[in-house]
């Protein structure tokens, strides 16, 4: 409210000396946008134009009296948003658990979060315009349980996420557009239970050759595709993708030579074929491909390594369409590489033809 109060109060003393042409100063950091450093009458750095492309005018930091807020903050009422107005930088952490908060607008001067950026259980959270001048977050990127969500438009500004990026449990969002700039992830990517979720394109930024500690793309039974990861490379720890019925390909995943841990495929009902991972050739811990109904060809033709040191190292179980000469020549395969852990292969079909 005191916010909003000083505001108000400003509006007549900016409109005056925009009448008179003269210019107006408000404190704010040394590099702050507005100065007009050529002489030509104008902001050179004002953000007032539609960056992010989400048909709204983004706001003119150059307007923001307000540096660092020390610490964390949380925005759990429309009045803590007021509270945060003007402040460009949250110097630790920023949750936004908000009742009755149907966007975030009145934090657009916001561009830097230090730690993690939350945005947890907002059950009238419909967009997030607020947030469009965001760059960067530090820590992780966690946007879950916001039934009502219905895009990430208002993130159009964001490069990158120096922690893990979690979109879970968002049932009315369809798409990842509002990423397309995110160029680098520093943590995990977790994409589960997003019931509308049709692709990921909106990840399509990830830079070429990305390496990424851990990748789940689970639940989402809407999912077609998964395309917009074709930046990934290698992921250090697990791969777990499970139970996406739309999902028909990994056609996307091909730049991924290298899972470090655990590799789960796993009741993804329209699969064909695994095609997509073509590129892999180790596994560091265990593949375990199960329950895959329309499964009817591997293509890991790369694959030479898988680790000897659990039990099954290698399974290949209840995928009804897939002859089980393809899960046995792949067994052959990692054999012939010197290869010597331990396989379970069963439930798959032993009527099948395989290709010679």
């Amino acid at each position: 409210m005191e916010a909003t109060l000083r505001r108000i109060a400003l509006a007549p003393l900016l409109l005056a000396l925009a009448a008179a042409g003269t210019g107006c100063w408000l404190a704010q950091d040394p590099g702050a946008a507005g100065s007009d450093s050529d002489g030509d009458g104008d902001s050179d750095t004002d953000t007032d134009t539609d960056a992010d492309a989400d048909a709204d005018a983004d706001t003119d930091t150059s307007t923001c009296p307000n540096g660092l807020w020390e610490g964390d903050a949380l925005v759990d009422s429309p009045a803590a948003i007021d509270e945060l107005w003007g402040y460009r930088w949250i110097g630790g952490r920023l949750t936004v658990t908000c009742p009755a908060c149907a966007d975030l607008e009145g934090l657009e001067c916001l561009e830097s979060v230090d730690d993690d950026l939350e945005l947890w259980n907002n059950p009238e959270l419909i967009v997030v315009h607020g947030l469009n001048n965001v760059a960067d977050v530090g820590g992780g990127l966690f946007i879950g349980f916001n039934p009502m969500l219905a895009d990430l438009l208002g993130l159009g500004s964001l490069a990158g996420v120096g922690g893990t990026l979690t979109v879970a449990q968002n049932p009315s969002l369809d798409s990842l557009f509002g990423f397309e700039n995110v160029t680098h992830v520093g943590g995990d990517l977790h994409i589960e239970s997003n019931l509308s979720l049709i692709d990921v394109d909106g990840l399509s930024g990830l830079q070429d050759g990305a390496a990424i500690q851990e990748l789940t793309v689970t639940h989402n039974p809407a999912l077609e595709r998964i395309d917009g990861l074709a930046g990934l490379a290698s992921v250090g720890s697990l791969m777990i993708v499970n139970g996406n019925d739309a999902l028909g390909s990994l056609d996307g995943l091909e730049g991924i030579t290298e899972v470090g841990w655990i590799l789960q495929i796993h009741d993804n009902a329209s699969l064909v074929d695994l095609a997509g991972l073509g590129s892999l050739q180790s596994v560091g811990g265990t593949l375990s491909i199960h329950g895959n109904a329309a499964l009817g060809h591997l293509g890991l033709d790369y694959l030479v390594s898988v680790s000897e040191n659990y039990t099954p190292d290698l399974t290949i179980t209840q995928n009804p369409a897939l002859p089980t000469c393809d899960a046995e020549a792949l067994r052959d395969q990692l054999q012939a590489a010197g290869w010597g852990g331990d396989w379970s292969i069963g439930g798959n079909d032993d009527d099948g033809v395989c290709e010679e």
